[in-house]
């Protein structure tokens, strides 16, 4: 029975050291590549330090694949342990340290990916801003408040994520984002919470300039605002982009300004509400409804036969910006929904397709719970939430670059096969690790020099020898 089970093992190591075309190691290499040794984290390593904090942001920046795609703490912990040999401590040291700037190291890792696929100059690529809800059960965290959830239409416990993505029809990234807290409008309830649960917040100092310290404070400020400074930092470090998709919650008067005021011709595209929003229409101020009404009435209502929707469009005035609203409607009697655009030369066709990339953003959501592990930090301290939501972000995003490169049909393919494949190497070093155990044992009954005895198998004439491929696997580690 023992036999067996080494024949089998035996075949499964053999497998991994021979094939030469595994999907971790495609992962890898784009890691390789990166050169993260090269940024700057803000936080210098200590001369008396046994580990350094690049070699740490590498092992948690593969604890996603490492932990089959739910990287809870614990488990991350075991995983720095058996790559590092570092005690959990390590760990929490480093993602609670508030000096860490998880926002240039995002950007960092992200301009090398887009160069690594070729993208400089891109019109029709496209930025993505939108949010999602990080629900939590615990008072004790640190700003964690009540927030209100679209999704569920009720008030939970817990943040908001602001993201802000980019994608050029192929791929689609993680560029930035922020973690909110809302204040709510009741004044004895400040965050939607009692004094005695505010009391048991965890708090901490931090120093006034240090990177952890300003996402305190912009976890505070109004998600638009966040979301205008976010798509100036993309700007400004040369991320390609001709539109900006948003939706409802985030389409305004003072956003359609901004995009317009940003260099390069940058247009926005988002979706409308039907609400009291003043439009000018043939110098009369009018709401979106009333306009939709007045276009169907008169007929100007055409069929497209791609979208299979009739279709209205219009140009009007929003606060003085010339913008064009294009109106959908799947039946005859359905409602009308609508699209708002600062391109005035845009079709309803292409309105209609541009914004469907809008829904990567929601798949991104869902992919980043489901394999790494977004919403999965529990941890009291803000800078925690920061750093683990930071290395799901490039986790994410290195996978994305991966599967552009090589051709995966989609990101959730790859990632079971590279987890199935990581599985496989931390298999492969428990058996070496065995096996050394069992020379060295052997080495001691025959009273055998151990280091002769690895020089002498080394030495086998047959180079097909399974155990000489592990041997030769080890010795490459080693050095």
């Amino acid at each position: 029975m023992l036999r067996n089970k080494s024949t089998k093992y035996f075949s499964e190591i053999a497998d991994f050291f021979t094939s030469d075309q595994k999907a971790i190691l495609k992962i890898l290499e784009l890691y390789r590549t990166m050169g993260i040794n090269s940024f700057h984290i803000g936080v210098k390593d200590h001369a008396q330090g046994r580990f350094r904090k690049m070699d740490i942001l590498l092992s948690l920046l593969l604890s996603p694949i490492a932990n089959t795609g739910q990287p809870k703490n614990g488990q991350i912990a075991g995983w720095v342990k058996q790559s590092l040999d570092a005690e959990k401590d390590v760990l929490y040291r480093f993602i609670n340290d508030s000096r860490l700037r998880w926002r240039s190291i995002v950007y960092g890792i992200n301009i090398k990916l887009m160069d690594r696929i070729g993208i400089h100059k891109h019109s029709e690529a496209c930025l993505i801003l939108d949010d999602t809800d990080f629900k939590r059960t615990g008072f004790a965290m640190e700003m964690v408040s009540r927030v209100w959830s679209h999704v569920e239409g009720r008030s939970i416990l817990g943040f908001k994520g602001l993201f802000l993505g980019w994608c050029d029809g192929k791929s689609f990234l993680g560029l930035d984002y922020s973690i909110h807290r809302e204040r709510g409008k009741n004044e004895k309830y400040p965050f939607g919470l009692k004094p005695k649960q505010l009391e048991k917040q965890y708090h901490k100092g931090r120093p006034v300039n240090s990177a952890g310290n300003k996402r305190i404070m912009e976890a505070d400020q109004k998600k638009t605002d966040v979301g205008m400074s976010m798509i100036c930092k993309a700007l400004l470090r040369g991320i390609p982009f001709g539109y900006v998709l948003v939706d409802s919650w985030f389409m305004s008067g003072k956003m359609v300004q901004f995009i317009l005021s940003l260099s390069g011709g940058k247009h926005l595209l988002g979706m409308g509400k039907m609400d009291r929003t003043l439009y000018k229409f043939q110098d009369k101020d009018i709401t979106a409804k009333e306009l939709c009404n007045k276009l169907s009435r008169k007929r100007k209502g055409k069929w497209n036969r791609t979208l299979h929707m009739t279709c209205i469009q219009v140009n009007v005035y929003l606060q003085g910006v010339p913008v064009c609203l294009f109106y959908y409607r799947n039946t005859k009697k359905g409602p009308w929904h609508f699209l708002i655009s600062t391109d005035l030369e845009l079709t309803p066709l292409q309105a209609y397709r541009l914004y469907a990339r809008r829904w990567n953003i929601e798949v991104y959501f869902k992919e980043m719970r489901l394999f790494f592990g977004l919403d999965d930090c529990h941890s009291r301290d803000f800078d925690a939430l920061i750093a683990r939501t930071s290395v799901s972000m490039v986790a994410y995003n290195m996978f994305s670059v991966a599967k552009r490169l090589n051709s995966y049909e989609t990101i959730g393919d790859l990632f079971r096969e590279v987890a199935g494949q990581m599985a496989e190497l931390t298999l492969s070093d428990r058996i070496w690790s065995l096996i050394l155990d069992l020379l060295e044992l052997v080495s001691k009954i025959f009273e055998i020099n151990f280091a002769s005895l690895i020089q002498s198998l080394m030495q086998e004439a047959d180079s097909d020898s399974k155990l000489l491929r592990i041997i030769n696997y080890s010795s490459a580690h080693a050095a």
